[in-house]
């Protein structure tokens, strides 16, 4: 009886070894700056969204990145598709898939159909 409950054991720890090996992941970081295109730093927030693009949301504005590039929005007063202002606090995804930028003048919504920025009717976030 001995023999088989050390034999067991022997097999049980030699199989949750080797499970434990396989599951291991190797993962690489990659540390970015402003002469990689980052905005500065002073970055509030980081949102992955579910097309797999991050969001940083700053004092600077937003970024978009792609895995390759950023793409920079920012407030412009002559724009009404831009930001409502520059410094953005959060940056999340709704259940619908809507961007929302949260600025210290509310909240701007980034409209995928048309790659620009447009204004909450209500100023409030969509559930």
């Amino acid at each position: 009886m001995k023999y088989w409950s050390r034999r067991a054991i022997a097999i049980a720890l030699f199989l949750g070894l080797s499970l434990m090996t396989s599951a291991q992941q190797t993962i690489k970081a990659t540390f970015m700056n402003a002469g990689d295109g980052v905005m500065g730093s002073a970055i509030y927030a980081v949102t992955q969204d579910s097309y797999g693009y991050l969001w940083l949301a700053g004092a600077n504005g937003v970024q978009r990145y792609d895995g390759f590039s950023f793409e920079h929005f920012v407030h412009d007063e002559a724009d009404s598709t831009s930001l409502l202002h520059n410094n953005c606090w959060n940056v999340t995804e709704d259940s619908k898939g809507n961007i929302w930028i949260s600025t210290d003048e509310g909240y701007s919504r980034y409209d995928r159909a048309t790659f620009t920025i447009q204004l909450s009717p209500t100023n409030t976030v969509e559930k």
